[in-house]
């Protein structure tokens, strides 16, 4: 018997992987797949082999692997921070490297948040306002304000103080007749009562995906959401969290998500893919005047991990930074996600299983509808991967397209054109019936189709 402890110990295990170069990956059974996917969760930011990001790494590991940040100083993360804050909103000039996940991350912004209440006269603040539909991370404060149907499992021991309001989605929850502007001041008005039934000397902060992201599929805030929901929180002395750590980091075209929205948040979760994807690394972007007010409350952050700053961690997401934070490479990013999104417009936009494509930069998403929705997308992977020896990532109610930064038009016309021909040709014959080879439990992990 295998000593992992699988997640999931009924199937058989998959294939290994014995290689890659860039975007292609090398399988054990002498396969090779295209990844259009960026890693199957979106980490990878220039593929496979990047010989920059191992020297990056290496000449880091030269000096040491790692060092306690509490007993010592590291010049790399100042570097690094000031690169990180370069192109921030106004205001957000300080980062907080606490950790090596996204979870981590999106913790830690929501315990500062409360620790900065607390220090400045109003502990009380202790609940937090979250989405349906969201998806912040995996440990228990971050499950709190998620959505994932799976997480429902740790209801039992799960932490209290977490208040859900209706997710953020003018396709699925607009009124019929209900234009942009009334539906923006209904969810404007959900956030407010929540506040107030809760009574917002109660409340730390509101958290959210800059686009409703993991779950969903990309979906972009109408225009002023966040800037609405910034007057509200200023109103009633509340902070805003925003999870950046699946749509942020210049994948969205800009450095940060929220650059498009115009507006300031208190903290940003960045992770995932800011260091490539070739070493572990997360942190939280805040404003120096939380330092100044736990400086002279407390007098430290009431948090500490082993390998926060992770010393090989900070290399590859400096030499990550560098690459991607340009204007060249956000333009061509732009351009990519773009040439995916018309693609999909120009050849489907007219099918009747079309619904919406959308999102910003190489974080895109195409929404279709038919029955049986789930099991058509399963039945579109498997085909574009053993037919094309393409790997997407199709499931629930559409398919998201996240590849690494290093694709180009050529890689963007031969995956479309696949997927489009597959599209169109498993439609055609479509009963709502999934290949039996699909296998349904993994790709499905307990939620439910467009649920």
């Amino acid at each position: 018997m295998p000593s992992v402890l699988k997640k999931f110990p009924n199937d058989p295990l998959p294939v290994s992987i014995v290689g890659g170069k860039g975007i292609y990956l090398f399988l054990q059974d002498g396969t090779e797949l295209l990844d259009f996917t960026g890693g199957w969760t979106a980490h990878s930011v220039f593929g496979m082999g990047d010989q920059g990001l191992k020297d990056a790494i290496n000449r880091q590991l030269d000096i040491y692997a790692h060092l306690d940040g509490n007993v010592w100083t590291n010049p790399l993360l100042d570097e690094l921070a000031q690169l990180t804050v370069s192109q921030a909103p106004e205001g957000l000039n300080k980062v907080f490297f606490g950790g090596c996940n996204g979870s981590d991350a999106m913790e830690q912004a929501m315990k500062l948040s409360y620790h900065v209440h607390h220090d400045s006269g109003n502990p009380t603040k202790q609940k937090y306002i979250y989405r349906a539909q969201s998806f912040s991370g995996a440990t228990l404060q971050t499950m709190s304000v998620s959505d994932l149907p799976i997480l429902n499992f740790y209801n039992p021991i799960k932490p209290g103080g977490y208040i859900q309001i209706p997710e953020h989605n003018y396709l699925r929850l607009a009124h019929p007749n209900e234009t942009q502007q009334e539906y923006l001041d209904r969810c404007a008005n959900d956030l407010e009562t929540a506040i107030i039934q809760n009574g917002p000397e109660n409340i730390a902060a509101f958290c959210g995906e800059t686009m409703m992201g993991a779950l969903r599929g990309e979906v972009v805030p109408l225009p002023g959401y966040w800037k609405r929901m910034r007057e509200i929180c200023d109103n009633y002395n509340i902070h805003i969290i925003l999870d950046e750590i699946y749509c942020g980091m210049s994948r969205p075209g800009e450095v940060y998500c929220c650059t498009y929205d115009d507006f300031t948040p208190d903290f940003i979760a960045i992770g995932k893919g800011c260091a490539g994807g070739y070493a572990p690394i997360s942190a939280v972007v805040t404003k120096g005047i939380f330092e100044d007010v736990i400086a002279n409350g407390t007098g430290r952050i009431q948090l500490g991990h082993t390998f926060a700053g992770y010393a090989l961690g900070a290399a590859a997401m400096l030499e990550t930074q560098k690459r991607v934070q340009t204007p060249e490479m956000l333009l061509h990013v732009r351009k990519m996600g773009q040439k995916i999104r018309s693609i999909i417009d120009s050849e489907l936009s007219d099918h009747p299983f079309y619904v919406e494509t959308r999102g910003r930069g190489l974080n895109s998403a195409f929404e279709y509808h038919c029955d049986n929705v789930h099991g058509f997308s399963l039945s579109l992977a498997q085909s574009m991967k053993s037919k094309h020896k393409i790997l997407i990532n199709a499931k629930w109610h559409r398919t998201t397209f996240t590849p690494a930064f290093i694709i180009d038009d050529s890689i963007v016309e031969r995956v479309l054109s696949a997927y489009v021909n597959e599209f169109k040709s498993i439609s055609r014959s479509w009963s709502g019936v999934i290949d039996s080879s699909v296998n349904v439990s993994r790709a499905l992990g307990g939620v439910k189709p467009g649920a």
